[in-house]
């Protein structure tokens, strides 16, 4: 699911701007012990912070992604979405999902690939791709949040798009 690609990404871009920082408190020339900036730094200095705030960016639209997805998959019942997060958000295997949930794997597999579909139903919903075969659940708010959970309202997500 994307929220792992999301996480590599992130943790690429972090990675790419530690390296940056490195680059940037290394330039510069000691004089007498203190750093001096000299005129040929500057502009490589001006092209890492550009790369640095350009980086920053971007490691935020991909957390604001992330959880986005996760706010999405707290819209589904509670088994749903403790399924769909401890696999795709936790990085948990489904066999794994299985015995901290204690539940055959079978009925998590099920579980799983109803969420899925749910899931699928609210991203449809979502862009305006709604049809005669959705569920009764969706159609009559089942996942319409509980203020008890913190779960979302799905119009709020329709609404907020």
């Amino acid at each position: 699911m994307r929220v792992e690609q999301l996480r590599e990404i992130i943790e690429n871009k972090l990675e790419e701007r530690k390296q940056l920082y490195q680059d940037a408190t290394s330039t510069g020339t000691l004089i007498g012990g203190e750093r001096v900036q000299t005129s040929g730094t500057a502009g490589k200095m001006t092209g890492i912070i550009e790369k640095y705030v350009e980086l920053d960016r971007q490691i935020n639209k991909h957390i604001d992604e992330m959880m986005e997805i996760i706010h999405t998959i707290e819209l589904l019942g509670h088994d749903e979405y403790d399924v769909l997060h401890k696999k795709y958000v936790q990085g948990m295997t489904l066999r794994d999902v299985a015995r901290k949930r204690e539940k055959a794997y079978s009925t998590t597999a099920h579980t799983h690939s109803r969420a899925l579909r749910h899931l699928q139903e609210i991203l449809d919903i979502r862009e305006g791709r709604t049809d005669a075969c959705m569920t009764e659940s969706i159609k009559t708010g089942i996942y319409a949040g509980n203020a008890d959970t913190g779960q979302r309202n799905i119009g709020d997500v329709i609404i907020s798009q």
